[in-house]
């Protein structure tokens, strides 16, 4: 039962097809070069034969991104990503290169669009559009200095952005005054934002309150989801939201930032994650990843449960009893115990961890009058994966992008209090 509370079911999606589909691009775009001529990913090098900037625009906006099939969202991916010839039409490099920034950004794949950014900063490194495209990536993941320098490529955000991604320009614009401690031209971007007709969002709201020195409502209206530089915008006045309510109303390119923030509290990223997975946002290998990574921080731990006022389902893990010295950081996470696995024999030795952990808890808030449940899990140290006994077992290499070692978990049985 717990488990079902940590990994609901997923969604159900409508099974009728959008307007339009990547998929299409691939199967009616001749090649332009010789017969069966492909780029690296397979797709024809004349992938845009047939499109004009414009077109390819208007079908990329009517597509539901993230795609809802995980097939799709890797076709999807392939065609982004794909270095080929760019449509015809306008300043075709730089404009392109906004298309595809834009579309990844969307989709939620973080790691592809800094792929994007670096392969291609050569040819567009000076291009305003591009330059606050980058600047949102790199604040989005939390690298501010880096993103407000990039940010500043931008001079006149009315003649060199194009009115769709007018409002976001603005707001980086704005999150780097606000950064800054600038209060004048915070206040200043959040009105030239309403100037150019965008959304009220909390994000907005926010530089007005770092503007006016004041609280406003910071509240996110029906149906809209919290943007990344949204959310960026909210942590500098520490306003963000509650760890669940931030999963629930977070638009994919934040939950995919909260799942890979390695300062983030591990079960906040696993969320992210999951939540991320579901819309097809999070490749099921990173979310594997994170699993493992989130094993990591774990112990010989206490989970409780209970249900809240509201009747909703709650948890929390509490550190019991650990190996080897260690000592919770500020955070009040255990670093990891280590490891002994040795690649080159599929071997480990019993040199950390312990034989035997003994401790005890006490809840301190336990309300006899309300129902709750308790079990313990203990984590193994580190030991080979099955891919790195099969690798030495038969000389081959080992798998690119696979962890050699894995950890091990068991749990108990829950006890239930019912008053």
């Amino acid at each position: 039962m717990l488990m079902r509370s940590r990994f609901p079911p997923a969604r159900s999606y409508p099974t009728s097809p959008a307007p339009f589909a990547p998929a299409d691009l691939a199967v009616r775009q001749p090649a332009s070069g010789p017969a069966g001529r492909t780029n690296s990913n397979g797709l024809p090098f004349g992938l845009w034969r047939g499109l004009d900037l414009p077109t390819l625009e208007r079908l990329i906006a009517s597509l539901q991104i993230p795609p809802r099939s995980i097939s799709l969202q890797d076709q999807w991916r392939r065609l982004l990503i794909a270095d080929v010839p760019p449509p015809t039409g306008g300043n075709a490099y730089a404009h392109f290169q906004a298309l595809r920034l834009e579309a990844l950004y969307r989709s939620g794949l973080a790691r592809e669009t800094d792929e994007v950014l670096a392969a291609n900063r050569a040819g567009s490194a000076d291009d305003p559009l591009i330059a606050m495209l980058a600047a949102r990536s790199q604040i989005g993941a939390g690298r501010r200095k880096e993103g407000c320098d990039t940010a500043k490529r931008m001079q006149n955000i009315r003649r060199e952005i194009p009115k769709s991604l007018r409002g976001e320009a603005i707001l980086v614009s704005g999150y780097c005054a606000a950064s800054s401690g600038n209060k004048p031209a915070a206040g200043l971007l959040a009105e030239l934002a309403r100037e150019e007709g965008l959304k009220p969002s909390p994000g907005l709201a926010a530089l007005d309150a770092v503007a006016l020195g004041v609280r406003t409502d910071l509240s996110l209206p029906q149906g809209q989801k919290l943007s990344l530089i949204d959310c960026r915008i909210l942590e500098l006045g520490g306003a963000t939201p509650e760890a669940r309510e931030l999963v629930q109303v977070a638009a994919p390119p934040l939950l995919v930032a909260v799942a890979n923030d390695p300062a983030g509290k591990p079960d906040l990223r696993l969320a992210a994650g999951e939540a991320a997975a579901r819309i097809n946002a999070y490749a099921l290998d990173d979310l594997a990843v994170l699993y493992r990574s989130y094993v990591d921080a774990l112990a010989e731990r206490l989970a409780r449960g209970w249900v809240d006022d509201a009747g909703e389902p709650q948890e929390r893990i509490v550190d019991v009893v650990w190996s080897d010295g260690r000592a919770p950081a500020g955070d009040g996470r255990l670093p990891p115990v280590g490891s002994t696995v040795n690649a080159a024999t599929a071997s480990y030795t019993n040199e950390i961890g312990a034989r035997e952990l003994i401790g005890h808890w006490t809840d301190d808030d336990f309300d006899p009058a309300k129902p709750a449940l308790y079990y313990a899990r203990v984590i193994e140290i580190p030991t080979p994966r099955w891919t790195t006994y099969d690798a030495v077992r038969h000389g081959m290499p080992l798998l690119e992008g696979v962890p050699v070692g894995i950890q091990e978990r068991a749990w108990t049985s829950p006890i239930w209090y019912i008053p």
